[in-house]
């Protein structure tokens, strides 16, 4: 007979990578993995940076003084997964959600234990991790790869302890 599939892997890019997170913290156990590609990861920081023209206040009613119980539960940076396998891949020349937000996303989650790997790519802009065509796409592409073989990307094909810098 055919084996029921797993808990499926989880893909976001920008707004959708902060559902992906969302999920992920919320029901552990009914995801495999997460690849955010430029995720919204700190709802708080991108309320204070006024991203996208008020987007943030516009989801959840306001600021994090004015719903502080929506931003509990929503923000990301709050509610990290602690056992969901997390690659989150981000353009250091993002002009739209700053790469900053999953950096301290990824500190967060690294310090509450959570299997969290960071890949930031120095060239690529904010739309290029969802284009096929672009530099960057092999390694969306590779990570997203890891994640179903469950594998760390950044010693992804390489001897167990090697880094892509050779550390």
């Amino acid at each position: 007979g055919l084996v029921a599939p797993g808990p499926p892997l989880l893909l976001g890019h920008s707004a959708g990578g902060q559902l992906a997170l969302h999920v992920a913290a919320h029901a552990p156990q009914d995801v495999a993995g997460v690849l955010a590609l430029a995720p919204v990861a700190d709802l708080a920081e991108a309320y204070r940076l006024d991203l996208d023209s008020g987007a943030v206040a516009a989801l959840l009613g306001g600021g994090p003084a004015e719903q502080p119980q929506r931003y509990a539960v929503a923000d990301p940076r709050r509610s990290v997964p602690p056992r969901t396998r997390t690659v989150i891949l981000h353009g250091g020349e993002d002009r739209q959600v700053p790469a900053a937000l999953s950096r301290s996303y990824a500190a967060t989650a690294r310090a509450a234990g959570a299997p969290v790997t960071l890949i930031e790519l120095p060239e690529c802009e904010h739309f290029g991790l969802i284009d096929p065509l672009s530099a960057a796409w092999p390694q969306v592409r590779a990570a997203l790869q890891s994640l179903l073989e469950d594998q760390d990307p950044l010693t992804q094909g390489r001897p167990p302890g090697r880094t892509p810098e050779g550390r």
